[in-house]
């Protein structure tokens, strides 16, 4: 019966926040709260129900179905490392402050309609976010391929010779300018590796969802998505110097107690690593920069606003002129606050500017409810969902191949 009237309320909170993000691009914290006292309210339920049958008494039909009292640190563990995860996509400028509110409730009404479902409680935000970000990424990924090929012939008209020798001139260039930061990048490289090594070492539970070539591709495509706010971080000296000191000392311990085990997770760091290099080297250029060419549009000076994202094109402009020397924070996913639009304003007004480029902001709570719902119906990660499919098609091509011959 709870879990009945929390799947109710489920679908009632996430379609009000998705129609109302999608109307105004913003989602009011009333409705946050709203959701959250519906998640209180079906705990205290659940809490009440425990205690009446713990002392196996019956109140109006309470007491009968009960969870024992170990569910209720591991929901307050759930709900703390998705929490957790909402405020790093947040600080990461990934997702605006009302989508990690949205996700934070969103998982606890998952929590508490199924406490059976996979990855609970330690790992089940991970594949709420997998199941939020990879459907919402072949969609984002697909129109932008349906665009270009609109534009097919202009593509082939291009002289992708003089192309391609702009781009070696191009990364001849910022091979260049990288050397004097090649320490700082040193830095980089062994807090990655120390990363794949702690993800590797997680045990069974974190690797279940990153299984697999299509499951790693998924862990890949999450830290490609936070890599600008995350190497911020891996740059750190300080960051690195422990992380040197950890794997060393880890090593050395671990080549003495536990020999060939602890040689095989280092080389397989060490792979991971290297196929994570591949993978950013080829997706940022191919696929952020795509998409986000093609989200981008011009806009008067007089149409900016608050919420508007400016794009790395007209930021650098406005770096370039002087502006905003101090008065703007970097934008992140929220967009320019009021006082900053005014600030913009002025400086692409004083500049004489006809226009400038934005990108346009695509309301992400559908996707997040997306996720949930797809979450507790298939008890599973798409990217597993995807693999097993891919692999029964595979097996019915010889059987129907062999129909069809005799």
């Amino acid at each position: 019966m709870s879990a009945l009237l929390s799947y109710v309320g489920l679908l009632a909170f996430g379609l009000a926040v998705s129609v109302e993000d999608w109307r105004t691009k913003k989602i009011r914290n009333r409705l946050i709260l709203i959701g959250s006292a519906f998640c209180a309210v079906m705990v205290a339920w659940l809490l009440l129900n425990s205690a009446l049958g713990y002392r196996h008494a019956r109140v109006q039909g309470l007491g009968g179905n009960y969870l024992p009292w170990a569910y209720y640190p591991a929901l307050l563990e759930h709900l703390l490392g998705s929490f957790v995860a909402a405020i790093v996509l947040w600080r990461f400028s990934i997702w605006p402050a009302g989508d990690a509110k949205f996700f934070t409730v969103l998982a606890a009404f998952c929590g508490i309609i199924d406490p059976s479902l996979p990855g609970f409680p330690r790992f089940l935000f991970l594949p709420l976010l997998i199941n939020i970000f990879v459907p919402a990424g072949i969609v984002f990924l697909s129109e932008t391929l349906i665009r270009l090929s609109s534009r097919l012939a202009g593509v082939r008209a291009r002289d992708w010779r003089e192309k391609v020798r702009s781009k070696a001139d191009e990364a001849r260039v910022r091979v260049r300018d990288a050397w004097p930061h090649r320490y700082a990048y040193a830095v980089q490289i062994v807090n990655v590796f120390a990363l794949f090594l702690v993800l590797r070492a997680a045990g069974a539970g974190f690797g279940r969802y990153a299984r697999g070539p299509l499951g790693l591709v998924a862990v890949f495509a999450l830290m490609a998505v936070a890599w600008r706010p995350l190497a911020a971080v891996l740059r750190n000296r300080a960051v690195g110097l422990a992380a040197f000191c950890a794997i060393i000392a880890w090593s050395a311990a671990g080549l003495v107690f536990w020999r060939w085990e602890t040689a095989r997770r280092l080389v397989d760091a060490l792979k991971t690593m290297f196929d994570f290099g591949l993978f950013l080297s080829l997706s940022r250029p191919l696929l952020s920069g795509l998409i986000e060419r093609e989200s981008r549009h011009t806009l008067a000076p007089h149409a900016l606003q608050r919420g508007v994202v400016l794009s790395d094109e007209t930021w650098r402009l406005l770096q370039e002129e002087g502006g905003p020397a101090g008065e703007i924070e970097p934008q992140g996913s929220e967009g320019l606050s009021e006082a900053e639009a005014e600030v913009v304003r002025g400086l692409l007004e004083r500049r004489g500017a006809g226009g400038f480029s934005a990108l346009r902001t695509i309301p992400f709570a559908f996707w997040i409810f997306f996720g949930a719902l797809f979450t507790l119906s298939s008890r599973s990660n798409i990217v597993a969902v995807l693999a097993a499919r891919i692999a029964r098609v595979r097996a019915e091509i010889p059987r129907a191949a062999g129909r069809f011959s005799s």
